[in-house]
């Protein structure tokens, strides 16, 4: 995927205008050291490009952090275990160092996966569905395609509060994203 074509899809997806996306936050990305600057305009982009626009431009900001500082804060979110995730990380070889390496896997490996025939027979094929909660925790809900959830994994931990927000990006996104 080249990098005007990825700056389409996430303002598509966003709703914010391609203009915003590439005059704006790509600028500012790219002076972060977040985004590899290109030479030529519109070169090719990898996994971790696509996952880091996407951040920037969908992910709520606190007043005064700006799109790079908040791709640093959810890439960094540690893993933290959870009982019903190992067999499906497993299975699918999930990089669960941090949030950024999960999702990396996810836009890289989404339209590769292969899953083995029992896991395949039990849940169909996985959809992802990751949603980013209020500013302190990521879950990544695995799912198959009949709607039954096979694993949760959670990046993170949860601060309690009263209202929380959270804003949740479904499997037809990161489809988008995964097109070659």
């Amino acid at each position: 995927m080249m990098r005007k074509q990825a700056a389409a899809i996430v303002a598509e997806l966003t709703g914010t205008r391609t203009l915003t996306v590439e005059n704006n936050i790509i600028p500012k990305l790219q002076a972060a050291g977040i985004l590899p600057g290109i030479r030529g305009g519109d070169g090719e982009v990898d996994a971790a490009y696509r996952v880091n626009l996407l951040i920037g431009v969908a992910v709520d900001r606190a007043y005064g952090v700006t799109p790079a500082d908040a791709v640093r804060h959810w890439r960094a979110l540690p893993f933290v275990q959870t009982d019903d995730a190992w067999s499906l990380v497993d299975n699918l070889k999930i990089n669960v160092r941090n949030a950024g390496a999960a999702l990396d896997w996810l836009v890289d490996s989404l339209l590769k996966i292969r899953l083995t025939p029992i896991a395949e027979a039990k849940f169909g094929r996985p959809k992802f569905t990751v949603e980013f909660c209020d500013n302190d925790h990521m879950n990544i809900i695995i799912s198959g395609e009949r709607g039954r959830t096979a694993a949760v994994l959670r990046f993170g931990l949860p601060d309690s509060k009263l209202i929380s927000r959270t804003i949740r990006v479904e499997h037809a996104a990161f489809e988008r994203l995964a097109a070659e």
